[in-house]
């Protein structure tokens, strides 16, 4: 993608960035992956949520403001940051026979791990789990995202850029 300068932006690409943007803070507010809803809608708002995420944070790539965090990615994943991490989940989530489901010779997907449970899943030496009790876990493959470390930490460094750059109000 060539890279842009948010004078290049259209209205129309200010609207998908507001959209995204409440969609993915709707979702967070709802308490995804709380363990009250049904699997089936987690994994649904799961998946719209990692696919407006991961459409905000290549905007900020193509904006020249990559977001580079890459604490609490698991050694085990080809991510070297998180908007890589969120590239690859939101890709599993999307293409069910994505490579992002693999680990080894296993396929995991939508695996989730809430609380404190390092060895959540054992396979070879590899071990993939919770290493928060306040956070929960979403595995794809060798790919584990957080959901607050990593999915809400991308989301409020991207609603806090656009903001800063006056795509969209506080």
């Amino acid at each position: 993608m060539k890279k842009k300068t948010t004078a290049d932006l259209t209205w129309f690409d200010k609207g998908e960035i507001s959209q995204a943007l409440h969609a993915c803070c709707a979702l967070m507010k709802a308490g995804m992956l709380s363990g009250v809803y049904p699997p089936e809608i987690e994994r649904a708002s799961l998946t719209f949520l990692l696919i407006n995420l991961n459409d905000l944070l290549q905007r900020m790539e193509t904006l020249n403001h990559r977001l580079e965090f890459s604490d609490d990615i698991h050694p085990a994943s080809n991510a070297s940051d998180i908007t890589d991490l969120i590239n690859n989940t939101r890709n599993a989530a999307c293409h069910l026979n994505s490579g992002n489901h693999l680990l080894n010779t296993s396929k995991l997907s939508y695996c989730v791990a809430r609380g404190y449970c390092p060895t959540a899943i054992l396979i070879g030496d590899i071990r993939l789990g919770c290493d928060y009790a306040d956070d929960a876990a979403i595995i794809f493959g060798a790919n584990r995202v957080y959901l607050k470390r990593h999915i809400k930490r991308a989301l409020d460094s991207a609603q806090a850029f656009f903001i800063a750059v006056g795509f969209v109000g506080d």
